[in-house]
């Protein structure tokens, strides 16, 4: 059965909504579906499988010697 992983693409400013259907861990065992370009197809399949994007988030503080 089929394994599948809604990612929002960043791989340039359209931030497509990529569904990756992951058969087996192959090249060909990964589908890729809502990307609008090549690089999207890419992203899909590299982060299904092994994610490698930075994300980060701020939190207010309120004290005012720490950012």
């Amino acid at each position: 059965m089929a394994e599948t992983k809604n990612i929002i693409c960043t791989a340039c400013p359209r931030g497509c909504r990529l569904v990756v259907e992951i058969e087996n861990l192959d090249a060909q065992g990964i589908s890729v579906s809502g990307n609008k370009c090549p690089k999207g197809e890419a992203y899909g399949k590299q982060e299904a499988v092994c994610p490698m994007r930075m994300l980060t988030t701020t939190v207010a503080s309120s004290v005012k010697d720490k950012p």
